[in-house]
């Protein structure tokens, strides 16, 4: 189980409803401590499903926080993509840093979104 976990979190592949499924069951088979550290790859999502798990664990006390922080992730990468840079609003100073971090600018460029 812990092997297929690390394959998911290090996969850069095109994200489809079958990788959520398959995040999916690997968050019920996880302790929480696990899922914490498992919950942030969920931000490179963009299908409903995934919009929908990450929305019901914003209410889980250990959990919530970083539930909030990939509904976000995954609403940016469902809206549609930005007309040009010139109205691309850039983004708070911390969240820019935490996007970066796990990948969200290289993934918002590769979707033709402008990745300052």
């Amino acid at each position: 189980m812990a092997a297929g976990r690390q394959a998911l979190e290090r996969d850069r592949t095109a994200w489809t409803p079958g990788t959520t499924a398959l995040f999916c069951r690997f968050m019920e088979a996880g302790s929480k401590e696990d899922d914490l550290q498992l919950l942030h790859v969920l931000a490179r999502a963009n299908d409903p499903t995934a919009l929908k798990y990450a929305e019901g664990l914003r209410s889980d006390p250990f959990l919530g926080a970083e539930a909030a922080y990939v509904t976000e992730a995954v609403n940016f990468l469902r809206a549609p993509a930005l007309a040009t840079c010139s109205t691309a609003k850039p983004t708070p100073g911390g969240a820019r840093k935490r996007w970066e971090r796990n990948g969200l600018s290289s993934i918002s460029a590769s979707l033709g979104r402008c990745a300052s």
